[in-house]
């Protein structure tokens, strides 16, 4: 599996929409992540339930990705995702595979992550 990035702190603007492209790699080689999913999670606080997390959000790869089969993919999230609250607060990745029994779960980066206040609030002139 690969190798966790924890304690990797993000700084992202509120309100920005952000794709994320990634190539996990475990010693080099690709790892195949078709059929699982990957969990981002942000919370104010590491205690807080996943029931009150500031955002959740599920990104599934289907078996047939072949993207996803070598490894690559991307986290997409809209404005709408990221309007969250300006602060410091806690985030993980998770790549889950629930094909198994118990699943596999595995923290693929973590860490704090900055919201910083945007200016521009509208979207159109």
């Amino acid at each position: 599996m690969a190798t966790a990035k924890v304690d990797t702190n993000l700084k992202w603007v509120r309100g920005d929409s952000l794709d994320i492209p990634f190539a996990l790699l475990d010693d080099g080689a690709p790892v195949d992540i078709s059929g699982q999913t990957i969990l981002l999670t942000i919370k104010r606080s590491k205690k807080d339930s996943d029931d009150h997390a500031l955002l959740a959000k599920a990104f599934d790869f289907p078996e047939t990705d072949e993207n996803a089969q070598i490894g690559q993919g991307a986290i997409n999230l809209s404005s709408i995702d990221t309007d969250l609250p300006v602060g410091v607060h806690f985030y993980d990745f998770q790549l889950t595979d629930t094909r198994v029994s118990p699943p596999k779960v595995k923290t693929l980066q973590a860490g704090q992550i900055t919201i910083r206040e945007d200016v521009t609030r509208r979207t159109s002139a």
